[in-house]
């Protein structure tokens, strides 16, 4: 009884870890997508620089940074 116990605490703890684990992850890809919004408008809009050139290229980085997480 006291073994069955012992394992379902663990079990739960470990499910547990694993939620708060995907949770951070999570905050961690929605943060790191933010900043670099954040960043590339900030270049987009200081520098002026209009162009096809660099509306593609800022779609293709963000592709990438999503697809990565």
């Amino acid at each position: 009884m006291s073994f069955y116990c012992l394992f379902s605490f663990l079990f739960i703890s470990k499910a547990k870890f694993f939620f708060i684990f995907q949770l951070l992850r999570l905050l961690l890809c929605s943060c790191l997508i933010t900043l670099s919004l954040l960043c590339i408008s900030f270049v987009h809009y200081h520098t002026h620089i209009h162009t096809l050139h660099t509306n593609k290229k800022t779609v293709i980085t963000l592709f990438y940074i999503i697809y990565i997480y």
